[in-house]
């Protein structure tokens, strides 16, 4: 009896130990797989940070690749000027009356051979408008006396030319009186420069307008020119902006003249087609610039 109780003691005790055996292996086979999932899960959030950072680095490319053909087509389009007409070029040739000087940066000078006055005028081209454009322009302003200058502008456009005018000042001490014409996109650079260089005198627009009111504030001589076909011009800002001059300001319309003709290109997008040629044009807008000079310049002397 004693040995079939001490058997019956060993079975119980051996299946404690095998229970308790068996639950450690339970335990360790569940601590096992919590950390296999818990590698699994890290494996994932790794392939997908890596996913991410590669999609990341995708798009930051493709958007660094898009910046660049955007930049570069930009400059190539601002690098295609107007072309020029028959006109531009006859007018480039100096004459017994004036000599035209092509500098090597680009800028034309066109000057009185006898009799030249202390007083410049520099035009300011309009935005992809090369300089000799302005020639026939140039050339009726310089048979009344004038200096006429025409820069060329940094990459063709109007926002990159800043302080061209005031480097054209400080070149020719020789000429103490000195007034702007802007065309077209130029008008907020001649706006600019006029309101920090005191030697600027007066300002013309040609079919733009001044943005800010800083010649108002300082009260300088202002002529605005348009042609009533100007398709280039935005007439409600037009009307709108010419509470920015001065009230002395004087206004002339051109009947039948759009924005193009005040140079000798090809016809500007957008722009309407003039009804009166690009010379009588020109001739407008030249006499009214010589009358405003004059008025000016008589003015001070009062």
């Amino acid at each position: 009896m004693k040995e079939i109780k001490e058997s019956k003691i060993r079975i119980k005790r051996d299946k404690k130990k095998k229970d308790e055996y068996d639950t450690l292996g339970i335990t360790r086979e569940l601590e096992k797989s919590l950390k296999i999932d818990d590698e699994v899960e890290k494996e994932k959030q790794r392939v997908n940070e890596k996913v991410r950072k590669k999609l990341i680095k995708n798009v930051l490319a493709v958007m660094c690749a898009l910046a660049v053909i955007s930049i570069v087509g930009f400059f190539v389009w601002l690098n295609d000027t107007y072309k020029t007409n028959e006109y531009a070029t006859h007018f480039m040739i100096s004459t017994p009356r004036i000599e035209v000087k092509n500098e090597e940066n680009g800028t034309i000078i066109f000057k009185p051979k006898t009799g030249a006055s202390k007083t410049g005028v520099i035009i300011y081209p309009g935005q992809k408008i090369e300089p000799k454009s302005y020639a026939r322009l140039s050339n009726m302003l310089a048979s009344s006396k004038y200096t006429v200058f025409v820069p060329k502008l940094r990459f063709n456009f109007s926002s990159f030319s800043s302080n061209l005018a005031s480097k054209i000042i400080k070149e020719n001490p020789d000429i103490n009186k000195w007034y702007l014409v802007a065309h077209s996109t130029s008008g907020d650079v001649a706006l600019n420069e006029a309101a920090n260089q005191k030697k600027i005198l007066g300002v013309v627009f040609l079919g733009t307008y001044p943005s800010g009111d800083d010649l108002k504030l300082i009260n300088k001589p202002v002529l605005s020119i348009w042609g009533t076909k100007d398709g280039i011009l935005d007439f409600s800002k037009f009307n709108e902006y010419k509470n920015n001059m001065p009230s002395n300001a004087h206004f002339y319309e051109i009947i039948g003249g759009n924005n193009t003709n005040f140079a000798d290109i090809e016809t500007i997008p957008n722009d309407n087609k003039s009804i009166i040629s690009a010379e009588a044009q020109q001739k407008q807008a030249a006499n009214e610039i010589i009358s405003f000079i004059k008025g000016s310049e008589k003015q001070m002397k009062n």
